[in-house]
């Protein structure tokens, strides 16, 4: 019941998950699972080289948690002289909830921190975000300062990255693997339609045919795709947790000594159980009375009954016993005598009726 529960739950949240994921696939570049993350905080001092197909974020480290009194500088360099590095913010806060910037950001357009400042802030209110930022040679240096003491302001940043280069300097062309923009940039096609600005005046995102030729419709299919399979992937996680917690909760319930019913489906009525009728309880037994003598006042009998035949002729005696048998200890009772009953006297005359004939 609780995983029905849970599952209707987040069926029923399925729209609003799916906006903002699309949401956040757009504001990753719609391809956040191919997104390669350059972490700076392992690059201080150091030189990362780039080439034509190198593209990422850049961000301090997972989480954007830096400590205080921090001073990081990363250089991005390319072996290739023609090529020229793009950044673009995509968020930038260090300022949290003060007044003044405590720890800035700062772009330099060179190697290390002598070159010309392309940007540097806290907010990126104040800078532009997705502001595009283009290098005059093949490398440019970020630099991340907290030396005022205070560190893990804000939620970080993150600067997107590209590489391009002039189409003038190719004889005008761009190689086929390349896309070339309207401002006679060459950038690699892998960048075209992902909703970022990388050619610096958005022809590698127009639906123009003339131009880049994106079909939005397919590209939002794609982020579509990308959100509906991580909302699977989210429910079945949080299905497999509330199994895991409903076997933990069982385990310790039956190592405590108790039992736990789940029902899976209605348990039938139980059946009344039949109880016997009850047994009328036995009449008491009175103890022997004599019959109550009659009335006084009783009205007459009727007129007595007429004689009764004469009595049994007497029978014989029982004949003599034979010779030889000794004597009976007791004597022979005399043969039965039948007596006649006597006649009931007539009842006596009522002097209020005649007598009868």
């Amino acid at each position: 019941m609780l995983m029905m529960g849970m599952l209707s739950r987040a069926s029923s949240m399925m729209p609003l998950l799916l906006s903002v994921l699309g949401v956040f696939f757009l504001s990753q570049g719609c391809f956040g699972a191919s997104t390669n993350y350059l972490y700076m905080y392992n690059k201080c001092g150091q030189t990362k080289n780039v080439g034509m197909k190198d593209s990422g974020i850049i961000r301090w480290r997972r989480g954007d948690g830096y400590q205080s009194n921090t001073d990081c500088i990363m250089t991005l360099a390319s072996a290739d002289p023609r090529l020229r590095i793009n950044l673009r913010i995509e968020k930038l806060d260090l300022r949290g909830s003060s007044l003044a910037c405590m720890d800035t950001l700062t772009a330099y357009d060179g190697r290390g921190a002598l070159g010309r400042n392309m940007f540097s802030g806290c907010d990126d209110d104040y800078i532009g975000r997705n502001t595009v930022y283009s290098s005059s040679g093949n490398a440019v240096s970020l630099r991340l300062s907290s030396t005022l003491g205070f560190g893990n302001v804000g939620d970080g940043f993150k600067i997107a990255y590209s590489m391009f280069y002039d189409a003038a300097l190719s004889g005008g062309r761009c190689q086929p693997d390349e896309f070339r923009c309207s401002n006679s940039r060459c950038i690699s096609k892998a960048l075209m339609c992902d909703v970022d600005d990388d050619c610096g005046d958005r022809s590698d995102e127009s639906d123009n045919k003339a131009e880049a030729g994106c079909d939005f419709t397919k590209v939002f299919m794609k982020i579509g795709m990308t959100a509906m399979i991580s909302i699977i992937v989210v429910v079945v996680l949080v299905c497999l947790c509330c199994c895991g917690v409903i076997y933990v909760v069982r385990k310790r319930r039956g190592s405590s000594g108790q039992t736990v019913t789940i029902p899976m489906q209605p348990a039938a009525p139980a059946q009344p159980t039949p109880q016997p009728s009850p047994q009328p309880a036995p009449y008491p037994v009175k103890p022997d009375q004599p019959y109550p003598p009659q009335q006084p006042d009783s009205p007459p009998q009727h007129p007595g009954y007429p004689p009764q035949q004469p009595g049994y002729p007497p029978q014989p005696g029982y004949p003599p016993q034979q010779p030889g048998y000794p004597p009976q200890g007791e004597p022979v009772p005399p043969p039965y005598q039948p007596v006649g009953y006597p006649s009931a006297p007539p009842p006596p005359q009522d002097p209020a009726y005649p007598p009868q004939q």
